[in-house]
């Protein structure tokens, strides 16, 4: 699909590496999201950890200042490779081990013209697959994955890691031509 691109080895090692041991560290904080789309069974867990969201993006809340993150710093080398104009949100999303894959329901991060980027922390088998080709996405670790927004894709969980680690970013780009 030509709307989504693939970099490996998106950040030098050294990088890669500093981000990864802080987020897949036992110092980082993890909230419980009851929200995980179409998990099945139901008791399947998402956890996460929002750096950053802009409330100018959600009707109810738009009058607050930005949520940020004390560990925002850290996304600093993803952040200067990707070439946003505005950040919506950034979001880490932990999902655990579950006995056989679970594929989550198709979804589209916000409804409106913007970029979505997955940055995948670990591999593993699980994965990330778009509806319009059912193109799959495999979870390798220091790999992200850009594509517009208003792509329905979905999420799994892995069974072949405790976790399966990776960091959405929503954000408007700095250039209409980037892809």
């Amino acid at each position: 699909m030509k709307q989504v691109k693939v970099q490996d080895n998106f950040l030098p090692d050294n990088e890669f590496k500093k981000i990864q041991d802080v987020i897949m560290g036992e110092e980082f904080p993890w909230f419980y999201n009851k929200n995980l789309e179409g998990a099945i069974p139901r008791k399947e867990v998402l956890l996460t950890h929002i750096f950053y969201f802009n409330h100018l993006f959600d009707v109810q809340s738009a009058n607050k200042p930005p949520d940020i993150s004390k560990w925002i710093a850290i996304l600093q080398p993803i952040l200067d490779n990707i070439q946003y104009a505005s950040l919506i949100r950034i979001k880490a999303n932990s999902y655990p081990w579950t006995p056989t894959l679970v594929e989550h329901k198709y979804h589209v991060d916000y409804e409106f013209p913007c970029m979505s980027g997955l940055f995948y922390l670990n591999t593993n088998d699980g994965y990330t697959k778009f509806k319009e080709d059912s193109l799959k996405v495999e979870s390798i670790a220091n790999r992200f994955v850009s594509f517009p927004t208003h792509l329905f894709h979905t999420s799994t969980s892995c069974t072949d890691a405790k976790v399966r680690y990776n960091i959405n970013f929503n954000y408007f780009r700095e250039k209409d031509n980037d892809s």
